[in-house]
């Protein structure tokens, strides 16, 4: 069993050295300057596994499932070159090499095949959630990122209408201040989308759609009933942006208001017993050595 794991650990090494070659001088280039931009953008573990994620992504399935609907939500709102297919083959591949590598630690540690069923397993089932969980946390920390952005990005739009500017040049002055910041980039898609052709309204409909916030969402509602009614779009944004920032609080007090109740778990595993080490140890090293227990014993 040991010279089995050994001449798998051989194997595995070999062609392991053998792909990484394959990937650093003989990957094929792109025809198209899209292509080659989208794969600049791709996470490191899709762009190196490419072509093995499509090849098992198209055998997954036509992605109708509901998980694959939500799966497709987190994949727009993280505005990677990715699809619902191409995770589910990141799934399949992460899968295998986690199992295998798994299996083979465990074999070459303890040699039990029960217990190398039980690694395989627990490989393959890390290997299979990973890519999915990556994703999720993508796009939760983009969507905290552009939360956090937006009560900044709507002062500066307000401040610039204020000063004579119209709403597209208002927001392409936040997309030069902004620099390469999530939220900027999400402006300047939505500038070309205007300039291709859709209204001020439908751009920031799908703007709201891409980014998946209800904040954002209620901007976008209250600057198409203010242009609706004749009402100042500067007088609104301003109002908005006081009403981002009063969420932001109060979703800071509520985070605050959980800490002590998330702080019980913790002191309960490790504070509490260290302290009751601390008090009772000693005092049951005295007793011991005064012949306390012996005496009760007795």
């Amino acid at each position: 069993m040991e010279q089995f794991g050994m001449d798998a650990v051989v194997f595995l090494s070999v062609i392991m050295l053998v792909y990484g070659v394959r990937v650093a001088f003989f990957r094929p280039k792109e025809a198209s300057g899209q292509a080659h931009v989208a794969e600049r953008t791709l996470p490191f573990f899709f762009s190196v596994f490419e072509s093995e994620i499509n090849i098992l992504g198209s055998l997954t399935g036509s992605g109708d499932s509901p998980s694959d609907w939500n799966l497709a939500k987190l994949i727009t709102l993280t505005s990677l070159p990715l699809t619902v297919r191409m995770v589910r083959g990141a799934q399949v591949l992460a899968a295998a090499m986690a199992g295998g590598v798994a299996l083979l630690c465990v074999l070459l540690v303890i040699s039990d095949p029960v217990r190398a069923s039980l690694g395989l397993v627990g490989g393959v089932a890390l290997g299979w959630c990973w890519p999915a969980a990556w994703v999720r946390r993508y796009a939760e920390n983009r969507k905290l990122t552009i939360s956090k952005e937006l009560p900044f990005a709507i002062d500066l739009v307000t401040v610039s209408m204020q000063a004579g500017q119209e709403f597209g040049a208002a927001v392409r002055q936040v997309v030069k201040e902004s620099g390469e910041s999530v939220l900027a980039k999400e402006f300047a898609v939505m500038l070309k989308e205007v300039e291709l052709g859709k209204t001020r309204i439908e751009a920031l409909k799908t703007m709201g759609a891409r980014i998946q916030l209800e904040e954002f969402m209620g901007l976008v509602s209250a600057v198409e009933q203010g242009t609706e009614m004749g009402a100042s779009i500067s007088k609104t944004l301003q109002i908005q942006a006081e009403e981002l920032r009063r969420i932001r609080y109060h979703r800071a007090e509520r985070k605050a208001a959980r800490a002590p109740s998330l702080m019980i778990m913790p002191m309960a595993l490790f504070i509490l017993p260290s302290v009751f080490i601390i008090i009772f140890v000693p005092l049951l090293i005295r007793l011991n050595e005064t012949g306390f227990f012996k005496q009760m014993g007795g």
